[in-house]
């Protein structure tokens, strides 16, 4: 059971972690435009994850 469990957290993580990949390298173009796209889904992202103010806070 804790075993499932864990196979079903990494495979969320693993569908994350490609679009957090595609995240930071638009964070790092310089065009305003992709900016503002990458801020407003990280905001949508960070809204889905349970402590993700926190964390995100500055």
């Amino acid at each position: 059971n804790f075993k499932r469990e864990l196979d079903r957290l990494t495979e969320t993580v693993n569908k994350h972690a490609a679009k957090i990949d595609v995240l930071v390298y638009a964070v790092q173009s310089e065009s305003d435009k992709t900016k503002m796209w990458v801020e407003k889904e990280l905001a949508k992202f960070e809204r889905r994850l349970p402590s993700g103010k926190e964390e995100n806070e500055k």
